[in-house]
């Protein structure tokens, strides 16, 4: 079974726009600003556009902050958008 585009529930401007806006939300919440969003955009959506994932990928994201406790600029490893990529992809799949 593969991603579906999501129709109403992913809101407007499609699952690019979407990750966006968690990450804005993400950075206004930790007052910070991630200096490789569109990167790690362009990461998450080569692997998947499903909106459940993407929240979930959101939601590991905002506890990365929390935990790390970082402000200001930031630029958020690869290796760290690639584990919650899996991890997200490993729950949806069973």
């Amino acid at each position: 079974m593969g991603d579906h585009r999501g129709g109403a529930a992913s809101g407007q401007g499609g699952p690019e726009a979407e990750f966006l806006a968690h990450i804005r939300m993400i950075e206004l919440q930790y007052r910070s600003h991630i200096v490789n969003k569109e990167e790690i955009v362009r990461k998450i959506l080569s692997r998947t556009v499903n909106s459940v994932s993407l929240l979930s990928i959101a939601l590991s994201l905002n506890n990365w902050m929390a935990v790390s406790g970082r402000t200001g600029y930031i630029e958020i490893p690869v290796e760290v958008i690639d584990h919650m990529i899996d991890h997200a992809l490993k729950r949806r799949a069973g």
